[in-house]
């Protein structure tokens, strides 16, 4: 909110910063003797030294005169520090160097912007003459480094203590500075915040009481944003400011469950537990990629509402060459960067092993048992469904029949006409569908009938038969167990009538007794027998009553 009384405010002027601790912002003085003289590191801003240009809130800056017992300080914390006549002050975000002497502050500088020399010398004539300002003012000075990091107590006279008067005189004849040193976090006079790296972010004119922060902005080492309120002249000193809350929205637990039984192809449900804390989630955004981070990322359906905490996979996804499952969380201004990720594995599941042997002996016709395996991972295999298809892709097919998860076996019936397919195909199924791909087994139709069937009738009466047939076997015997013969109407068997008893296989004739009445048959009928059943289709010969 802008302040009560904006007539002289122009601008808002916003910068990162954190919060120093315990007196320090952790921006260390690395103090060492080189040539004679002594060299202080400070890490801080360019920004910082601006705005503290004037010396009651100039701090990390080495003082040029002693500090005696009239130091406005109530601690027991004291230290100093001796250091030559020259001090360099090296701004490491900027490369500045700064030269403080008895007199004034010179702008001998190496500098990454020429422009930086002005500001300088601002600053220098801010800071000229410390010795005599130092003298006259009242202000109390705090939050000066100590450059080796330490605190000695304070007691009159001894190398520990405050300097006495010879001490002083004899700095003085060196021509050499005293700093006296405080921590912040002991003085009983200031509560004002150490704000620390400050950083420009932005500003915007009076009357603007918005300034938008970017996606992505990186927020480290920061904690705060700091606002100033600027005149035509000067920023002000106090800054109005605002712990960031860095939000962290990450799900846990990403699952995913395989229901595509088919290699190469996915299909599922994926499933996650939200983060710890949602009210800044309006929704969740999940992708497949080739790694954990996100590379060739391919998004999955649409926003996943933030009630929800899984999304299908459409089944026959193809895998190309994704690892995995990303899930990322959505603002309302953005997407996260870094996902939850869940690397998967893809294995085809289903039959294996299918065989079936063809028990009907009748050319064109199938009937027999089909059995298969299961392959890989079932445990989302619900059925297998059966189809006759007319190539192993299991195109044109036609289904058969379905059996449950743990029935690896199908009947088929004897008789069965095999039309024009040339292949089983079997498919197994999830939940989520039916994989694409079958196990597929070509059809060997088993045909085994005799041939060169002859009958000669011995029985000399009219309308009686009698005599010994006899047959050629079929060229492939390894399912036939026997032969059966009957009298029929007709080559097709019609009202058939047996005779002659089974003869097995490896003989190859039977008798018909004499006398046997002709009637209205017309033929002899053989059959060949399987284990299962005999053929449907007989060899026939036409009868001839002599």
């Amino acid at each position: 909110l802008p302040p009560q009384d904006t007539s002289q405010v122009t601008l808002y002027v916003v910068y990162f910063a954190f919060l120093g601790n315990n007196g320090s912002c952790g921006l260390h003085s690395n103090v060492s003797s080189m040539g004679g003289a002594a060299s202080t590191t400070i890490t801080t801003t360019f920004g910082m030294l601006v705005r503290n240009a004037s010396l009651p809130t100039l701090r990390y800056m080495v003082m040029d005169t002693p500090i005696g017992e009239g130091y406005p300080h109530q601690s027991s914390n004291w230290s100093h520090q001796t250091f030559a006549n020259e001090s360099d002050m090296v701004i490491d975000e900027i490369g500045l160097n700064i030269s403080i002497n008895d007199t004034d502050i010179s702008d001998s500088y190496s500098s990454q912007q020429d422009n930086n020399s002005e500001v300088l010398r601002r600053l220098a004539d801010g800071v000229a003459n410390i010795s005599e300002i130092m003298s006259d003012t009242s202000e109390d000075i705090s939050g000066r480094l100590e450059p080796n990091g330490t605190r000695n107590s304070r007691a009159g006279g001894d190398d520990k203590g405050a300097p006495n008067k010879a001490d002083d005189d004899a700095t003085e004849s060196k021509n050499e500075h005293t700093v006296w040193i405080d921590d912040m976090a002991h003085s009983q006079h200031h509560s004002i915040p150490l704000w620390c790296a400050q950083t420009y972010f932005g500003q915007v004119a009076e009357g603007t009481n918005v300034l938008e922060v970017s996606a992505e902005t990186a927020l480290s080492p920061f904690s705060h944003f700091l606002v100033y309120t600027a005149s035509s002249l000067v920023e002000q000193s106090t800054p109005g400011n605002h712990l960031i809350h860095d939000a962290q929205a990450l799900v846990r637990n990403v699952n995913y469950v395989g229901m595509d039984l088919d290699l190469d192809e996915l299909g599922g449900i994926v499933l996650w537990q939200p983060p710890l804390h949602t009210f800044r989630v309006e929704a969740y955004v999940v992708y497949l990629a080739t790694s954990g981070a996100g590379k060739h990322r391919s998004l999955i359906g649409g926003d996943v509402p933030v009630n929800a905490t899984d999304v299908a996979v459409p089944l026959d996804t193809p895998r190309e060459t994704f690892t995995h499952f990303l899930v990322y969380t959505k603002s309302a201004l953005v997407e996260q960067t870094t996902p939850a990720s869940h690397l998967f594995f893809d294995e085809a599941s289903g039959a294996e092993n299918v065989t079936f042997i063809d028990e009907d002996l009748d050319l064109g016709e199938v009937g027999g048992i089909l059995v298969w395996r299961d392959s890989g991972d079932v445990s989302e295999v619900t059925h297998y469904l059966v189809y006759f298809s007319q190539n192993d892709l299991g195109d044109n097919r036609l289904h058969i029949s379905t059996s449950t998860l743990g029935t690896n076996s199908l009947t088929i019936p004897l008789n069965t006409a095999l039309l024009s397919f040339t292949h089983f195909s079997v498919y197994a199924k999830s939940p989520l569908g039916e994989q694409t791909t079958p196990t597929s087994l070509r059809v060997i139709d088993t045909s085994a009938s005799v041939s060169n069937l002859i009958f000669e009738d011995r029985d000399l009466d009219v309308g009686e038969l009698g005599g010994l047939v006899v047959w050629t076997p079929p060229a492939k015997t390894s399912r036939v167990v026997g032969y059966h013969m009957y009298l029929a109407v007709g080559s097709f068997g019609m009202l058939r009538s047996p005779f002659g008893g089974e003869v097995l296989v490896g003989t190859n004739e039977g008798v018909l007794l004499a006398d046997t009445r002709i009637a209205s048959y017309t033929h002899i009928t053989v059959y060949a027998k399987s284990v299962l059943e005999e053929q449907t289709t007989p060899a026939a010969l036409r009868l001839s009553d002599t």
